[in-house]
C-alpha cells in the first residue's frame, strides 16, 4: 500500500493505493495551512464587498427614485402689481362740445343715428373686455332730461339701474349703474339747454374698476359744451 499525498484547489487529500492498483481519495482537513487561511479571507474580503455594495445600490436607488420635493422660499422683495393703464388725457372738439379722454382709447366708426340725436362719439380700448365709450348728443327741445329716452328707460328700472350722483364742478350729475352686471357699466347725463348728452361707459380691467372710474370722470370734468 502507498500513500500519495495531493493538493488541489488548496485542500489536501490523501491518495492510498494498493498493489491491486486501486486507488481511495481521502479528504483531510487542514485548517493550519497558511494557503487555506488566506483563501478563506479572500473569500470573506469578496463577500463583504458585495453586501456592502448591494447596501448602497439599494439606497441610492431608494433616493433617487422618490419625487423630488421643492422647498419654498419667502422672497424678501414685495411682488409687483400692475399699476394699471396709464390715463394720460387727449382733448376732443366738435362743433356740440369739448372733453378729454384717455389717448389709449382709438376712436370706433360712427354708427347711423336719427333725430333727436345730432352726435355720435364712440371710442373703446382692448382690455379683458373691451372698453366701450359712448357719447350721444341730442337735441330735446324740453331741456327736461325725464324726455330723454335713455334717462327713462333706466329710470324706470330700479331693481337693475340704481341712480347716484356726483358732483363736477359744481354741478350735480346724475349716473345710472347696472346692478346686474359682472363688469363696470355706468351712464351719465348731462344737460345744457336743449341738448343733453348721454356718455356711457362699459368694459373690464383686471387690476378692477379704478381705471374706467377715472376714464369716466375724466371725461365729465373737463367737458365743455359750445352749443
Amino acid at each position: 500500500m502507498m500513500i500519495i499525498p495531493y493538493y488541489a484547489f488548496f485542500h489536501p487529500w490523501v491518495v492510498i493505493s494498493n498493489s491491486a492498483g486501486c486507488t481511495i481519495k481521502v479528504w483531510v482537513e487542514n485548517t493550519t495551512s497558511p494557503m487555506l487561511i488566506r483563501y478563506k479571507k479572500s473569500v470573506i474580503v469578496i463577500m463583504l464587498f458585495f453586501v456592502v455594495s448591494t447596501i448602497v445600490l439599494i439606497v441610492l436607488y431608494y433616493q433617487f427614485s422618490q419625487p423630488s420635493k421643492a422647498t419654498v422660499i419667502n422672497s424678501p422683495y414685495p411682488t409687483p402689481t400692475p399699476s394699471g393703464v396709464n390715463l394720460v388725457p387727449q382733448s376732443f372738439t366738435n362743433e356740440f362740445v369739448t372733453f378729454n379722454y384717455p389717448n389709449v382709447m382709438s376712436f370706433r366708426p360712427t354708427p347711423s343715428f336719427g333725430q333727436p340725436i345730432v352726435s355720435v362719439i364712440s371710442l373703446s380700448y382692448p382690455d379683458t373686455q373691451t372698453w366701450l365709450l359712448s357719447i350721444e348728443i341730442s337735441n330735446i327741445p324740453s331741456g327736461n332730461l325725464n324726455d330723454n329716452g335713455a334717462y327713462k328707460l333706466r329710470i324706470s328700472e330700479p331693481t337693475i339701474y340704481e341712480l347716484s350722483e356726483t358732483n363736477i364742478n359744481g354741478t350735480q350729475i346724475p349716473i345710472m349703474i347696472d346692478t346686474t352686471s359682472q363688469t363696470f357699466k355706468k351712464v351719465a347725463f348731462l344737460v345744457n339747454g336743449q341738448y343733453q348728452a348721454v356718455i356711457s361707459l362699459a368694459g373690464e380691467d383686471p387690476n378692477g374698476n379704478t381705471s374706467l372710474d377715472n376714464t369716466l370722470q375724466m371725461v365729465l370734468a373737463s367737458w365743455q359744451w359750445h352749443a
